[in-house]
């Protein structure tokens, strides 16, 4: 009888737990997350605020609800997010930047502290997604044997991406460029490229007068920016990058199609501007 009880019991919370699934803040960890999930019936949501940067979007009233039904809410943390969290339950919540060996790059662009791009590191996605694997198993012990092949598939198909990365890389004649603001230095970092940081105060993203003298006295005739920043794209030579997945569908590739969407923007740059 008290086995029965259990097996109920077990079917129950497995129910509510794949009916209530899994909620992320930022969009491209969800990929990894429906990448660890890809085969089974527990639904991953994402955070939609494509019109507002991320740094300063605050919950919505429909975030804080899925945010309370979900079995998992994941979010990137203070270094990058600055919504609060207080007084909302959540049933179990990781926070991506508390994550243990994460490999932080000190700002170079707003003082001291570390800089929140840290998802755009190979090694350190890598981390996350074993950690989160590690996450969903437990929630999910049903589906255990699903998320670590799933996991192994995608630490594989991370280092393809990182060779493949690098190779491309490789071949451009490499020099400095601007970037408007440090989101490209774990990516520099990783494949040796020079990016220099294009400083300038404040979270306006609008170019002072006095930052443009700069970039003009430091002969920058090529820049990288993201897309918060249209503005830098009315002079010089200006690629512009999407590291968040600010209008595309989430999908299980979607960090994979956002990093080379990066490397293939940078190669652009040094293929068509400085030339080879």
């Amino acid at each position: 009888m008290i086995k029965k009880y259990i097996i109920i019991i077990s079917v129950v919370m497995s129910a509510w737990c794949n009916q209530g699934g899994v909620f992320v803040s930022f969009k491209p960890i969800a990929s990894i997350v429906m990448y660890l999930l890809d085969g089974s019936d527990i639904h991953v949501y994402s955070m939609s605020h494509d019109h507002t940067s991320h740094h300063h979007v605050q919950l919505s009233h429909h975030d804080i609800e899925r945010i309370q039904k979900s079995c998992l809410f994941i979010s990137l943390g203070s270094l990058y997010e600055s919504f609060s969290l207080k007084k909302i339950r959540i049933p179990c919540h990781v926070v991506i930047e508390d994550i243990k060996g994460l490999r932080l790059l000190k700002k170079r662009d707003q003082g001291q502290g570390y800089d929140g791009h840290f998802f755009l590191s190979i090694y350190n996605i890598k981390i996350i997604a074993k950690f989160l694997s590690s996450q969903c198993q437990k929630i999910y012990p049903h589906h255990q044997k699903l998320i670590e092949k799933n996991c192994e598939s995608f630490c594989k198909n991370i280092e393809v991406l990182k060779t493949q990365s690098f190779q491309k890389i490789s071949k451009c004649s490499k020099k400095e460029y601007a970037i408007s603001h440090d989101f490209l230095q774990y990516i520099d970092d990783e494949m040796g490229t020079k990016g220099t940081l294009f400083l300038f105060k404040g979270c306006s993203h609008h170019l002072s007068p006095r930052a443009m003298k700069r970039f003009k006295d430091e002969k920058f005739d090529s820049i990288i920016v993201d897309e918060e920043m249209p503005k830098l794209k009315t002079f010089a030579h200006t690629v512009l990058i999407n590291y968040t997945g600010r209008g595309y569908l989430l999908s299980k590739n979607l960090f994979f199609d956002i990093y080379r969407h990066i490397i293939d923007q940078t190669v652009f740059l040094f293929n068509n501007v400085f030339g080879n």
